[in-house]
């Protein structure tokens, strides 16, 4: 099911952290043949990305783009990045982290319009926390993880009850026997489109 989301999107947006600590390629892995083209977008304000990071990596059907402090000195590591093909899209900061509305408006600028956001949960927080996230989908399998350690998918503070941060219109299915997808759309989203 995340393959089919990711076949459908224009670009998937992940943290500097996530890159770091997965070392995910961020691709298409339904076979060669279906293929879908879509750019990997990593937040990374002070550009810690490894130049050897798998996302880095050339690939034919997925672009890199990496958003970055406006103020980065790094120039040697930028000219190596551009090397292996990956974009460098310098955005605003806001707190010491990307500017969500710059990097969104940057994106819409390339006519990107469906993004997916995979995380971390730092991210995930600050695309709720600005409003800027119109449908949640969790995936939950039958695996008890956890742990003092562990991180949620939401991460930060998270939210008070009071601060009116919903969900509405969802609904659960069955993937997998002892599997299941929740969708449902934020409610800023259902009161500003329906």
């Amino acid at each position: 099911m995340s393959q089919e989301l990711r076949g459908e999107c224009d670009g998937i947006i992940a943290g500097i952290n996530t890159i770091i600590k997965d070392d995910p390629a961020l691709t298409w892995r339904r076979g060669e043949k279906n293929k879908q083209s879509f750019s990997r977008i990593i937040l990374d304000t002070n550009l810690r990305i490894s130049p050897n990071a798998r996302v880095i990596q050339p690939d034919k059907k997925h672009s890199t783009i990496i958003a970055a402090n406006r103020k980065s000195p790094d120039k040697r590591k930028i000219k190596l990045l551009e090397e292996k093909g990956a974009e460098i899209l310098f955005c605003k900061t806001k707190n010491n982290h990307i500017d969500l509305q710059d990097l969104l408006k940057q994106l819409g600028d390339k006519d990107m319009a469906k993004l997916i956001v995979e995380g971390g949960s730092e991210v995930n927080y600050s695309f709720l926390k600005e409003g800027l996230a119109d449908r949640v989908i969790l995936f939950i399998a039958s695996k008890l993880l956890g742990g003092v350690k562990s991180k949620g998918w939401i991460g930060s503070k998270g939210f008070l009850l009071n601060e009116n941060k919903k969900v509405e219109k969802g609904k659960f299915y069955n993937i997998l026997p002892d599997s299941f997808i929740f969708k449902g759309y934020m409610n800023y989203y259902v009161h500003r489109n329906h």
